[in-house]
């Protein structure tokens, strides 16, 4: 699900996935991101990757790479930066494979996937998942001028699902075109590019031929 705006001079746009699912399935995930990009465009033509400031947000399904056990070390001492050292798609950020130029804040939470639903407890099924950050909030802009800040990511102790929602804050810059002092500037350029009124003169002189 994707949709766009324009306010004032910049143009925006939220994307929201669902990625392929699986816990060695990263390589199909990338694909389903550059697909998306490729493919994703609204109407007027105008594709995704044009937006100045561009939001992706959805269950990404990347997960992290070590034994369950581990990861609930890591969630019971809060070590969540260590445990980010294991994540699928922090890997693929830094090799550069998927979401180029996005940018993610900083997670300070627990993993947000695979819990029983209305409990806090992490799959007890046969499979007993493990849990990883399936979900997440990244974003990117193109434009030098006007920046996006982040101030607040988190999640939500809502437990009607096996996800916890992940939800996220942003100041955004956007840019405010002065339209009437650009027509000003308009129209001075065009009295200074555009030809003159001039007036041609010639005198037509009949020589007598011997």
């Amino acid at each position: 699900v994707a949709i766009r705006l324009v306010l004032h001079s910049t143009s925006i746009c939220f994307i929201c996935a669902h990625f392929t699912a699986g816990q060695n399935e990263y390589s199909e995930r990338n694909k389903d991101y550059k697909l998306m990009m490729e493919k994703l465009s609204f109407q007027p033509p105008s594709r995704a990757i044009w937006h100045d400031h561009i939001f992706f947000l959805g269950d990404f399904n990347y997960r992290l790479t070590i034994p369950r056990a581990q990861v609930e070390y890591f969630v019971r001492n809060g070590s969540y930066k260590e445990l980010l050292e294991y994540d699928q798609l922090k890997k693929e950020l830094q090799e550069k494979r998927v979401f180029r130029d996005f940018e993610e804040g900083e997670i300070r939470f627990p993993p947000t996937y695979k819990y029983d639903i209305g409990s806090d407890e992490y799959d007890t099924s046969e499979k007993a998942r493990t849990p990883s950050y399936t979900d997440r909030v990244l974003w990117r802009t193109t434009c030098p001028n006007i920046q996006i800040k982040q101030l607040y990511y988190g999640r939500a102790e809502v437990k009607t699902s096996d996800h916890r929602p992940v939800s996220s804050i942003f100041d955004a810059d956007v840019e405010i075109c002065d339209e009437k002092r650009l027509y000003e500037e308009y129209v001075q350029l065009y009295r200074r590019l555009a030809p003159s009124n001039a007036l041609i003169r010639y005198d037509m002189v009949a020589n007598s031929i011997q």
